[in-house]
């Protein structure tokens, strides 16, 4: 063999013996990685195959780095579905604060997620813990609209008082009210809603409504003093 042909070989070598190396200390980041999201998912109560691992160490063991590297990766599934469940929990720690009706078990939840996990469906763990955040933030979105809006329907009764009769709105105020103090979010926006284009529309609309009663015993042809009785008969008011 000519000194060129062992020169490449030799260089051959050592670009294999690199990318080899790196290869290593790629999985044994890796591997470290898996073990941190391994314990954090544990301490969320989150359960999952071993296979991921196991697999990856029979690689590892066989010198196959970038094998068992690529097994590895799937352990950000593990660690997304542990960061899924803290937001899960962290929300409903909100919604609680606003004593929203609770319809979520999260023990459930937890049992659920581990039954995916543990067959290695991580996709299906994670879209079950996000439907359940998303429909947790929905509540707290209700929440603070209905709120809002009891609060401008309750703030518009009030400024109105001076305007117009608000007694026949009354009873939809306090059922808004009633509504929402018992956290049935969605009946609160569409009563509180219906209500404030009820007093709207009156505002806009109503118009005064005066009836003038003349004495009876007035004579054309003669000079007389006389009262003139004059009433507002309509729901809004007037000087």
């Amino acid at each position: 063999m000519d000194y060129g042909s062992i020169l490449k070989e030799l260089n051959e070598a050592l670009e294999k013996a690199e990318t080899t190396e790196k290869e290593f200390d790629t999985c044994k980041k890796s591997m470290s990685r898996f073990n941190k999201l391994s314990k954090q998912s544990k301490d969320n109560g989150l359960l999952f195959t071993e296979d991921i691992y196991n697999k990856a160490m029979e690689k590892y063991e066989a010198g196959s780095y970038s094998e068992a590297n690529d097994i590895l990766q799937e352990a950000q599934s593990v660690g997304d579905n542990s960061d899924c469940f803290e937001l899960l929990e962290i929300t409903l720690e909100e919604s609680d604060g606003f004593k929203i009706k609770k319809e979520i078990d999260l023990k459930k939840i937890r049992k659920d997620m581990n039954k995916f996990m543990l067959n290695g469906d991580f996709s299906s763990a994670q879209d079950l813990c996000n439907n359940y955040i998303s429909i947790t933030k929905d509540n707290i979105s209700d929440y603070n609209e209905a709120k809002n809006q009891v609060s401008i329907f309750n703030n518009l009764i009030e400024d109105s008082k001076k305007h117009i009769l608000i007694e026949q709105f009354v009873p939809e105020q306090e059922a808004a009210e009633q509504n929402f103090e018992e956290r049935d979010l969605k009946p609160t926006i569409d009563i509180a809603k219906k209500g404030i284009e009820k007093v709207e529309k009156a505002l806009a609309n109503w118009i005064p409504k005066i009836k003038l009663t003349l004495p009876e015993d007035l004579v054309a042809t003669e000079s007389n003093r006389a009262s003139i009785i004059v009433e507002n008969i309509g729901k809004t008011k007037i000087l």
